[in-house]
């Protein structure tokens, strides 16, 4: 009994290591045209037992294609996650504000918030067949194109910047993902197009990193602050309220082939010379400003940490993430790197070893696009410790650690030492059941031979 307990044990572990495996992707849909969908939500289901029909994206394609408006706009990302846009009120994040706003605006909308990464990851070759014709691509802003303006069906397709092919301005500004999206809107409701928007991505962002969330917590440490501190950190207040807490033990940054510069005296100590007054607070975003002034050949050097504060469901608590790190040079952005694994819960400061944007080594610091300026600026944090949010007394809270427990490497080992026991336990089962049989099968062959004086006392 207690094998078979083991066994029962054992399979609901891979199961449920399974079904963490997150490969959906949000889609979110607005049309200029009434009446296309009958749902305007569907309530996200934590990746398990997704419907059919949310499966089933065609059917919610069908209006579009059928009724809609001849023009449709695909707002198309390499990588998503319903939880990287979500707020506790169901709202999407500030960073996605203007498709808040479209989805406010338009007659009909509907937000699809899990469907499988195989149909997002072909859904510009099913409208492209559907439509007819070749897709319009936008590669640059401001953007007109005269087909738009014509009664005949047409696939828009915006790549949005975080795809290796960026979208430029004439005058090199990097533009985020919103503020794109909101250009396309703007110049299509300027010229009196009727359209439907899409914006969805290839992929989930989200695949091994939700593992065992629920049972490990994702495996991080928490820790106390480093001992190393010398100095103390660099503390951001909203008028007399600390709301930024930062410290390194050393920051170095390098320009394409230049020597690589120490800006560590400069940011803590009695040397340093960094100015904080640009940063900004809020309860969902904080900024942390660090302008250096002139550093040798770079005139004006500002770093800039961009932090926001979610709810995630899955976890049922508020985490803050660093959504990225930026460098500007005469008021000018230089560089850009996404930070998405850099996170801990809100109660929490985040600490790790080491931090970089060099490829040899596992960057946490990843180049917003590999086609700007960004590939010359090497950025690198040792002893890095951050804390945006729910500062108390001045004091670092207790540390999320960027080592987690849970490498691949672990997890690997982890799954193949279930399956092991899984091997064992239905082994033991039977060997149990098999010993059961053979002695049911002793008492049923045994037969009894009566002596022969109670025979002859019988007769």
């Amino acid at each position: 009994m207690e094998a078979f307990q083991l066994q029962c044990l054992t399979i609901s572990l891979l199961i449920r290591f399974s079904i963490t495996l997150d490969q959906t992707v949000p889609v979110i849909m607005w049309s200029s045209a009434k009446a296309l969908w009958k749902t305007v939500n569907i309530s996200h289901r934590e990746h398990i037992g997704l419907h059919k029909e949310v499966l089933e994206l065609s059917w919610y394609l069908n209006p579009v294609l059928n009724r809609g408006p001849k023009k449709v706009v695909l707002f198309w990302q390499d990588k998503l996650n319903m939880h990287d846009i979500i707020t506790l009120d169901g709202r999407l994040a500030h960073a996605f504000s203007n498709i808040q706003n479209a989805l406010d605006s338009s007659p009909s909308s509907i937000v699809l918030p899990a469907v499988s990464q195989h149909w997002t990851n072909q859904l510009p070759k099913y409208l492209q067949a559907k439509l007819g014709g070749n897709p319009i691509y936008v590669d640059y802003l401001p953007f007109w194109n005269p087909e738009l303006s014509s009664t005949k069906s047409s696939l828009l397709i915006v790549k949005l910047p975080s795809v290796h092919r960026p979208i430029v301005t004439p005058d090199t500004e990097i533009r985020a993902d919103d503020d794109v999206i909101k250009l396309v809107i703007d110049a299509l409701k300027a010229n009196g197009v009727p359209y439907t928007g899409i914006f969805t991505a290839s992929r989930s962002s989200q695949v091994v990193r939700q593992a065992f969330n629920e049972v490990m917590r994702t495996g991080r440490q928490l820790l106390q602050v480093p001992s190393w501190n010398q100095h103390p950190p660099i503390n951001v207040t909203a008028g007399e309220i600390p709301c930024i807490l930062f410290i390194a033990k050393k920051i170095t940054l390098r320009f394409g082939d230049q020597p690589e510069i120490d800006l560590t005296n400069r940011t803590f100590g009695s040397t340093a010379q960094v100015n904080t007054r640009d940063s900004t607070c809020t309860a969902d975003e904080t900024m942390l400003s660090l302008n250096y002034g002139d550093v040798g050949n770079l005139k004006q050097l500002v770093i800039r940490f961009q932090m926001s504060n979610n709810y995630h469901r899955s976890s049922v608590q508020n985490w803050f993430s660093l959504d990225f790190v930026q460098i500007f040079q005469n008021n000018s952005l230089q560089a850009m790197f996404n930070a998405s694994e850099i996170y801990a819960p809100v109660t929490n400061s985040y600490y790790c070893q080491y931090i970089s944007s060099l490829q040899k080594d596992e960057a946490l610091l990843v180049p917003r696009s590999k086609e700007d300026t960004t590939r010359f600026w090497h950025i690198t944090f040792v002893e890095f410790q951050i804390q945006g949010f729910n500062i108390k007394a001045g004091q670092f809270a207790s540390a999320s650690d960027c080592a987690s427990f849970f490498t691949p490497a672990v997890l690997m080992g982890l799954v193949t030492s279930l399956i092991l026991v899984l091997v064992l336990a239905y082994t033991g089962h039977m060997l149990i059941h098999l010993k059961r049989m053979e002695e049911y099968n002793e008492s049923k062959n045994t037969v009894y031979i009566p002596k022969m004086e109670e025979l002859d006392y019988a007769e």
